[in-house]
């Protein structure tokens, strides 16, 4: 029975990872949030339940950046292939803009 329910749902997207790769707010602070705060009231330090919300709240953030566009990867990347190390962003920038067509 377990085999045919995975079966069945081996294409199916978890909501928190669809909330990720859109770049919205995902409810892990509310799963692994309550269960950080309800052990550090007992004296037990769930290091990895914060470790692993704090890394779920840093890729959606870093995805909804690049969402918005605070974030430019191809700019970036483009410096560094040019020999820079990311530090000529503003000019790999307007270099994309002007090949798009932007002004």
């Amino acid at each position: 029975m377990a085999l045919k329910v995975a079966d069945k749902t081996s294409e199916n997207l978890s909501s928190m990872l669809v909330d990720v790769r859109r770049g919205t707010d995902t409810e892990i602070s509310y799963l692994n949030g309550y269960i950080v705060k309800r052990g550090e009231e007992v004296g037990i330090r769930p290091v990895m339940n914060y470790m692993l919300m704090h890394l779920v709240i840093g890729k959606q953030q870093m995805i909804s950046r690049e969402v918005d566009a605070y974030v430019p990867w191809d700019a970036w990347a483009e410096a560094a292939r040019q020999g820079g190390q990311g530090a000529d962003v503003g000019e790999a920038e307007e270099e994309a803009k002007l090949d798009a067509g932007e002004s």
